[in-house]
């Protein structure tokens, strides 16, 4: 029998690993585990309030924009482009800018400007570590506040996660997301784990369509809401430098093999 796997796509469910934990960042003052990464960009605008204007890079979601603009700030980008063989980023910034975005992509180290004239003349700069967060440098120096969706790295019902580095978060998430919403992703990621054993495609069918309608309600319904219990126990058990191997592994199978094809070219060298 041939073994089928996937690549990319939702988690199946796993269970608790017992133990340290995903290695968030050690060193920030203040931080918390919150729905998703939309969820964690709004936290820190929520303690913002006085930021009007902000620049984002051009090549982010519009999971990442939707926040500011829910915010009432004014968003305008920075190119993002690839050239030259490798990531070009024109990082200009007009004088009545409030925040700056940035995003180390695909995990790889892409060199910050010196943005030290902006945060001492009051500029806040915002780095968002989804990419890099099993990284051996997830952030730079310079970066304000933290923000990254956790549910990109783990089997989680829900997760993000936000910090600062100079302040208190005095604006926070209380409220949990609805059980409905828990149950139909846990029952998807279930559903999921069955098909893997038996390759029953009426079941991928199913989990599909559960993991759509999930991903409809959060995109609708992510504001102010904190992690669940069962997500947060999770990331409080796993085994992080075995995920951590395993993601390098799973990235090397993809680098050899698609390395071949002549029409692709990586964006870096493995």
């Amino acid at each position: 029998m041939v073994a089928l796997s996937e690549i990319g796509s939702e988690f199946h469910s796993i269970q608790n690993e017992n133990s340290n934990g995903l290695n968030l960042p050690s060193d920030v003052f203040d931080s918390a585990l919150v729905f998703s990464g939309r969820t964690a960009i709004e936290t820190v605008l929520r303690n913002l309030p006085k930021a009007k204007k902000a620049v984002l890079p051009s090549y982010c979601c519009n999971s990442m924009i939707e926040p500011f603009l829910q915010a009432g700030i004014t968003v305008s980008f920075f190119d993002v482009n690839y050239y030259a063989d490798e990531l070009q980023i024109n990082s200009s910034i007009a004088d009545d800018t409030d925040i700056v975005l940035w995003c180390n992509y695909f995990g790889y180290s892409v060199s910050l400007p010196d943005l030290s004239e902006f945060i001492n003349h009051g500029g806040v700069l915002i780095e968002d570590i989804t990419h890099s967060l099993y990284s051996s440098a997830p952030y730079h120096a310079q970066s304000n506040f933290l923000v990254a969706s956790l549910r990109k790295w783990e089997p989680l019902l829900c997760g993000g996660y936000c910090a600062s580095f100079g302040s208190t978060l005095n604006e926070k998430p209380s409220k949990f997301p609805g059980e409905e919403f828990l149950r139909n992703k846990r029952s998807a990621m279930d559903l999921k784990m069955e098909y893997l054993g038996d390759f029953d495609y009426s079941k991928k069918r199913s989990f599909l369509s559960m993991f759509s309608e999930s991903n409809r309600w959060l995109a609708s319904n992510y504001s102010g809401l904190c992690i669940d219990s069962d997500s947060e126990s999770y990331i409080r058990s796993i085994n992080f430098e075995s995920h951590k191997k395993a993601r390098i592994q799973n990235a090397k199978v993809l680098y050899n093999g698609l390395k071949q094809c002549r029409r692709l070219k990586p964006l870096f060298e493995f």
